[in-house]
């Protein structure tokens, strides 16, 4: 499965070596506001490194105006 499609080389598994198993990508979250449950929502977690220069690997959602108004 971590093959390459010629068999000889192996995926770079290299963020699991760091404890950060999660990818970037859209995901389904919880959003709660000082203990009230605003609601479930799609949300795009980018990789902190990404315009950060944070070498950690882990993830940072993006929030836009819209929902940051919605949520208060």
């Amino acid at each position: 499965a971590f093959l390459l499609e010629n068999g000889t080389s192996v995926a770079d598994l290299s963020r699991f070596e760091r404890g950060n198993h999660q990818p970037a990508g859209v995901y389904r979250v919880d959003l709660w506001r000082n203990d009230e449950f605003i609601g479930s929502q799609d949300i795009v977690f980018e990789s902190t490194t990404v315009n950060t220069g944070d070498k950690s690997g882990g993830l940072m959602p993006c929030f836009n105006q819209a929902l940051l108004e919605r949520i208060g």
